[in-house]
């Protein structure tokens, strides 16, 4: 369980926006998270996402704002992300 807070100081316009977050080890290699973030542009930003170890290859799914995909015209922010990483120790 989990908390951030970001701000942008502009000259002209500033942004906040506070997230709350839940995570849990799914299994050994695969770690869930459920967010929920308030910004200027919505209070109901519900994100989710998964990432997975498997040896030196990270992967992950992200989407946020999930209540807003049933209606994409009236969304005014939406995101999903899929990408994988090379993990190199030292």
């Amino acid at each position: 369980i989990g908390a951030h807070l970001f701000g942008v100081l502009g000259s002209v316009h500033s942004y906040m926006a506070a997230t709350l977050f839940f995570e849990k080890r799914v299994s050994q290699a695969l770690h869930a998270r459920l967010t929920y973030t308030a910004d200027p542009f919505s209070w109901t930003n519900i994100g989710v996402g998964l990432a997975t170890y498997i040896g030196p290859v990270n992967a992950y799914f992200t989407a946020n704002n999930i209540l807003a995909m049933g209606n994409i015209y009236d969304a005014k922010t939406l995101s999903a992300t899929l990408g994988i990483n090379l993990v190199f120790n030292h």
